[in-house]
């Protein structure tokens, strides 16, 4: 999975923080968030995701 490109939350309602695995995946280059209201962002939460090109949020706070 540390090859993972692409990576979409989609509906999660109640997921209120970002999954601990994710800075793990140094070559993800796209996150989709979308449904996810309960969503709060850590100012660290994108550490280690160096390839990270693209980030889509939709309905999150």
């Amino acid at each position: 999975m540390k090859d993972l490109r692409m990576l979409s939350f989609s509906g999660c309602e109640n997921l209120e923080e970002m999954p601990l695995g994710l800075k793990n995946l140094s070559k993800l280059e796209e996150l989709w968030f979308t449904n996810c209201k309960k969503l709060k962002i850590a100012h660290d939460a994108f550490e280690g995701l160096t390839s990270l090109n693209y980030l889509y949020m939709e309905e999150c706070e």
